[in-house]
């Protein structure tokens, strides 16, 4: 995120993580509109999609009605359609059992049994803890960069002090990348870019993550003060690729040389020991 002249650089893998992982030909980045984007990590392909098309609908009919969203209005939707598909899918997996909607339990909980209502408690955990869905919506709205994440239970957090964010399985892999440089904010786009890229490609130690990778840049055309999106094209992502595997080689070579400095080392000392005995 450059917040000078505001650019966001964002990316994400294309692996579908369902039963069985695959590559797929659909990017996990949508737009919502000119000025707004949003990338998706999810095992549960089928209800990101569907919180995504919700969102979408809530925004069309708000530029219908002449009233377009506002960021922050967007990332409430998306808290908004994360509880509501929550709700409904913890009504189908546990709550038909006991013909309770999610807010008739919550209403009637008091006057449940302990033992029913943490019985239907533990359901909901070990139905939550199979499933993992987050949101990273990014925009630009009157010439400032804005940042959200969106977890499956719709909490929102919103990091433009901070500059960057990370979603998903490869997240930890990814921040520690960004922010061994150390990033900030403002630096320049030459440096964004590659660094971005490095901490995906990082981030694919992880077995979730995919090798396929959408790189993006969402800026504003100053001439024409609108907001585009620039697609990183393979050339680009090719000659950083050349450079990572250069970049891995060669720490390689440097975990050689250590090995072999502390091995040599270690044989010093022990002749040392030896001729002092």
């Amino acid at each position: 995120m450059n917040t000078t002249s505001p650019k966001i650089v964002f990316a994400a893998d294309r692996l579908i993580t369902m039963v069985t992982n695959f590559e797929s030909g659909v990017s996990k980045i949508s737009m919502l509109m000119n000025n707004s984007y949003v990338a998706v990590s999810s095992n549960q392909g089928l209800m990101s999609d569907l919180i995504i098309r919700k969102v979408q609908e809530r925004i069309k009919k708000s530029i219908e009605s002449k009233k377009p969203p506002t960021i922050n209005q967007i990332s409430d939707w998306f808290s908004i359609e994360c509880k509501n598909r929550l709700k409904s899918e913890i009504e189908d997996a546990v709550l038909f059992r006991y013909d309770l909607s999610y807010d008739e339990f919550k209403d009637q909980s008091k006057n449940l049994h302990e033992d029913v209502v943490q019985d239907i408690i533990d359901k909901f955990d070990r139905y939550e803890s199979n499933f993992s869905t987050s949101f990273l919506l990014v925009g630009i709205e009157n010439s400032k960069p804005y940042i959200f994440t969106i977890d499956q239970n719709g909490y929102v957090n919103l990091w433009n002090s901070v500059g960057f964010a990370t979603i998903g399985e490869g997240a930890f892999l990814a921040h520690n990348e960004i922010t061994k440089y150390p990033y900030n904010p403002n630096m320049p786009l030459k440096d964004t870019v590659p660094l971005v890229y490095y901490s995906k490609k990082a981030s694919e130690r992880t077995s979730g993550i995919g090798e396929n990778t959408d790189l993006a840049i969402l800026y504003i055309v100053q001439e024409k003060n609108v907001e585009t999106i620039w697609v990183i094209d393979d050339e680009i992502k090719s000659a950083f690729d050349t450079e990572i595997g250069e970049m891995k080689k060669a720490e390689k070579e440097s975990y050689k040389k250590m090995s072999e400095k502390f091995e040599t080392i270690l044989k010093s000392r022990e002749n040392m020991s030896e001729k002092t005995n």
